[in-house]
């Protein structure tokens, strides 16, 4: 055979090959695996996905399942989901990662059939060392959708690319002084970053110190609100990085940092907000502001409980994960643990900013049908003496169904 049609003949399948791992990443989810230097790294391609929207990633500090509530919102956006790890004791660890995550895009791009790959907006999410994403992300701010970030030192906003300023940035942190001694940074970092204009929210988790705790529940409607009022709907990142939307500082929603010792804390749109708007917590949209309010909650009377056939969602504790896993069309109940202390008058469940359900009576429960995605799950109580508060706020997800490669 002629040197140039042997040449073609490998171009052509390697070409068959890309289309059919791009068809079959259209009906099944793909798992990948690699090493690159010091990083190991693994994805999620979620199933029926034809160009992919976005990453999202965690840099350190995470654990890769294909089945868990960041699948569930990597199906639910149209982004993929990569978690990377290298050695504690590693030098430069930032630039190693996000080197790795650029190669291995390109590479899967190439052998998948998805040429959007190396163009996506990258959203990073982390826990401790986990943070150091949001410096690795910040190589490229044209391409740095959103971060939510606990438990890592609150950036500096001095220090970071000026076309950083307006990309809105999430920082939890726990609520009790530990070794760390991250909180000074409010003061040090995040007052001065909202005094210049920045979309920067900012969450105290009650009962934690450098504990992960309920922070993904908050994450995760942040990611939601800031990929749908950031990512145009009409634009195709195949042919390269695509141009991201600002969220108008004033088309978002504030709440007061000194109001989170209770159980409903101070939100308001910006314009209905009468407090100094300079120092308030940021939000991009209602939902987000709302979920805030309920994640702030401390010593409630009243809390959420939810169950579905064969699982019950285990009472709030503040240092532990809480989420539930449901099927797509599944039956949920929705109810309530009260102190016995307390008289309701009415209780409202929301997902979101979207009410799902309203009681008035005895019994406290209602059914709702779980779909697709990722929902952030909370409840609203009004007391006989009309004392209003909110509960802690789950997370309902549905798995994406996987396979491994």
């Amino acid at each position: 055979m002629p040197r140039s049609s042997h040449r073609l003949s490998v171009i052509l399948v390697l070409m068959l090959i890309g289309r059919t791992w791009a068809e079959e990443s259209r009906h099944e989810p793909v798992i990948l695996r690699d090493r690159i230097g010091e990083v190991d790294i693994e994805a999620l391609l979620p199933a029926g996905v034809t160009t992919y929207r976005g990453v999202i990633w965690h840099a350190m500090n995470a654990r890769f399942r294909a089945d868990d509530r960041w699948a569930a919102l990597a199906q639910e956006l149209g982004f993929i989901r990569v978690v990377t790890s290298i050695d504690r004791r590693a030098t430069n660890r930032p630039t190693k990662l996000r080197n790795a995550l650029d190669q291995a895009l390109a590479t899967w791009a190439e052998a998948h059939g998805h040429p959007e790959l190396p163009y996506l907006p990258l959203t990073g999410s982390g826990h401790s060392a986990g943070g150091m994403v949001l410096g690795a992300m910040l190589r490229t701010p044209q391409r740095t959708l959103t971060a939510a970030i606990d438990c890592s030192w609150i950036a500096d906003p001095t220090q970071h690319p000026e076309e950083a300023a307006n990309i809105p940035l999430l920082f939890t942190l726990g609520a009790i002084p530990d070794g760390f001694n991250m909180l000074p940074g409010i003061d040090a970092h995040f007052v001065p970053a909202r005094a210049a204009g920045r979309p920067w929210g900012l969450g105290l988790q009650h009962g934690c110190a450098h504990n992960f705790g309920n922070a993904a529940t908050l994450h995760i409607q942040w990611i939601q609100s800031v990929a749908r009022l950031r990512l145009p709907s009409e634009v195709d990142p195949q042919p390269g990085p695509i141009p991201l939307n600002d969220i108008p500082l004033e088309s978002g929603w504030l709440g007061d940092r000194d109001s989170i010792h209770a159980q409903n804390a101070t939100i308001a749109a910006w314009d209905d907000y009468d407090l100094d708007r300079t120092t308030a917590i940021w939000f991009p949209d209602r939902a987000t502001a709302m979920v805030w309010r309920a994640w702030q909650t401390k010593d409630t009377p009243v809390q959420l409980h939810m169950s579905r056939e064969g699982w019950n969602l285990t009472p709030f504790a503040p240092r532990r994960s809480w989420s539930m896993p449901a099927a797509d069309g599944q039956d949920v109940t929705l109810a309530i643990r009260a102190d016995d202390t307390v008289s309701l008058s009415s209780v409202r469940w929301y997902a979101g900013d979207q009410i799902l359900a309203e009681r008035q009576e005895a019994p406290w429960e209602a059914t709702w049908v779980a779909q697709s995605g990722c929902h952030l799950i909370w409840a609203e109580w009004t007391l006989t003496d009309g004392q209003i508060g909110t509960t802690n706020p789950a997370t309902v997800f549905v798995p994406t169904q996987r396979r491994q490669d």
